[in-house]
């Protein structure tokens, strides 16, 4: 997923990018990140329409990249479930 930390937004991949104006605290963010790692249960992080057996599931790595104002998510886990990876990361920013 990719976060544009830009003043503007991109008038070629907004469909595929979000724009955030506001200045963000990376290093907190990158701190936030760890705890998601590890097997919990993430069903706080998912759509309520939810229909899976179990909301467990193992982060496995989570990582931030700022390259030039995109920051770069990219989280591995045995699984996701409806829309983990957008709350989780809007939890990030927030």
């Amino acid at each position: 997923m990719y976060i544009l930390n830009y003043s503007y937004e991109s008038g070629v991949y907004n469909d595929l990018e979000y724009t955030y104006v506001k200045d963000l605290d990376k290093k907190s963010m990158k701190k936030a990140l760890d705890k998601f790692k590890g097997e919990k249960d993430f069903v706080a992080f998912c759509n309520r329409d939810n229909e899976t057996k179990t909301t467990i599931r193992t982060v496995y790595d989570f990582t931030m990249e700022d390259i030039n104002g995109k920051l770069i998510f990219n989280i591995s886990a045995n699984g996701f479930l409806n829309k983990m990876a957008r709350i989780i990361i809007g939890t990030v920013l927030d």
